[in-house]
């Protein structure tokens, strides 16, 4: 039976790891977050270290044994990149801190008035200038010259934390990045990527994988075909017609996906996205006939998994609306439908 003592942080962000410590962990143990099992990562004898979730919001997180008994951790809070706590950081210290700090260097006595105006430096103005003595002058212009080094320290860690660093663009060239073919849209995206070229070490492992894409904010299931051979087929309701006959029916059709000749499956493995955003494209009559309706694909993801995979696999991909599950094409890339035989007209390949 395991124990269970503590969890490693109480806010992290999307794809972020999160340790639970204990005793007697095994594969079969999971970090539930709102009652649905994250992906482990990794699992020892003390400590078991789960995906964050790729959506933000407070997440009650629990970890539940072999036999079903849960263990209650507390809440976690999933937030963007850029608004994780810096533990590490410098303490904020305020004018007050440092006037008083350099007080405390002073000699006392009557000759020397130490009273001194705390105020911050945006407080101060011709309308309400300082008031104080001479020396409390003089010790707030001491004070706010040390300030003024130490908001360039906490600036200094500020740009050497992937997180919050405001020079994405040197990080970016330090790292090699943008990746050809991987274009991150947004300034969150930018600094998603930075973080996961600055701190990951690599992998081949599903939880890996898993953890890169909530890290760029896409939800998918991941299955390998020596694991899950069922997930590599799609059977779905198809509205068919005899052309001999010209009669017309509803048949259940089996699609699967077909494999090079030779091709070794069990080096083959599915990311199967739920894509719940997509690009809907309005026609024009200026519109080329052959352009997809919906644009279901995430080049920048696929690149991304096709650079960093081990180089004997083959990464595949799908695409559902997070409803009816996962749409699967003929070799042709045509004949798609959804579970009650809508045919779907586009012609984009999911595989």
């Amino acid at each position: 039976m395991i124990f269970v003592k503590s969890k490693s942080e109480n806010v992290l962000a999307p794809g972020q790891l999160l340790s639970v410590f204990g005793g007697f962990f095994d594969d079969s143990c999971s970090v539930l977050f709102n009652g649905e099992a994250g992906s482990n990562y990794d699992v020892v004898d003390d400590c078991i270290t789960a995906v964050c979730p790729d959506k933000t919001g407070s997440y009650e997180v629990t970890v539940k044994d072999s036999s079903g008994k849960t263990f209650d951790l507390g809440t976690l809070v999933v937030t963007e990149l850029n608004n994780l706590p810096q533990g590490d950081r410098p303490l904020r210290y305020r004018m007050r801190d440092f006037c008083a700090y350099i007080v405390g260097l002073m000699p006392r006595g009557n000759a020397f008035p130490l009273d001194f105006d705390g105020r911050e430096e945006g407080e101060i103005s011709e309308e309400r200038p300082l008031k104080s003595s001479v020396f409390g002058k003089l010790i707030w212009a001491m004070a706010y010259a040390v300030n003024y080094g130490y908001k360039y320290i906490q600036s200094l860690f500020d740009a050497m934390d992937p997180t919050r660093t405001e020079n994405l663009d040197e990080w970016e060239r330090e790292l090699g990045l943008p990746i050809d073919g991987i274009e991150s849209v947004n300034d969150y995206a930018r600094r998603a990527e930075v973080y996961r070229m600055a701190c990951e070490k690599g992998g081949s492992t599903k939880p890996y994988f898993q953890k890169i894409l909530n890290l760029m904010g896409i939800s998918a299931d991941i299955y390998e075909y020596w694991q899950d051979p069922s997930k590599f087929s799609v059977t779905t309701t198809e509205y068919t017609k005899d052309e001999s006959t010209g009669k017309t029916s509803w048949e259940r059709v089996t699609y699967t996906y077909e494999f090079p000749e030779g091709a070794d499956k069990n080096f083959y493995w599915k990311i199967n996205v739920h894509a719940n955003e997509l690009s809907v494209k309005y026609f024009t009559c200026e519109s080329p006939c052959t352009d997809p309706l919906v644009e279901w694909r995430n080049l920048a993801m696929e690149n991304l998994i096709n650079r960093i995979k081990p180089a004997h696999t083959v990464a595949i991909f799908a695409y559902d609306d997070g409803i009816r599950g996962g749409y699967l094409l003929d070799s042709n890339g045509k004949r798609l439908t959804d579970e009650q035989g809508r045919p779907l007209t586009y012609e984009n390949h999911l595989w």
